[in-house]
């Protein structure tokens, strides 16, 4: 149900600041500038309710993740 859903999107919410922290160093490229502003922008979910907007942001989040990881390797 809904409360399954949200408890599922605080994980991954949590899961991918942990993520994107580990993307984030001093330089200030702009991989790193947008990693910040992605930081960011979870860290502003916890103030909000859930919507769809963020529920696409988030897959979104989860992609370009995904992304920098297949370049990485």
């Amino acid at each position: 149900g809904d409360l399954e859903f949200q408890m599922y999107l605080n994980d991954e919410i949590g899961r991918l600041k942990e993520s994107v922290g580990s993307h984030i160093n001093e330089g200030s490229t702009p991989l790193n500038e947008n990693f910040k502003k992605v930081r960011a922008k979870l860290d502003s979910y916890s103030k909000r309710p859930i919507d769809s907007k963020m529920v696409e942001e988030v897959f979104y989040i989860q992609d370009l993740l995904a992304e920098v990881k297949r370049n990485a390797d």
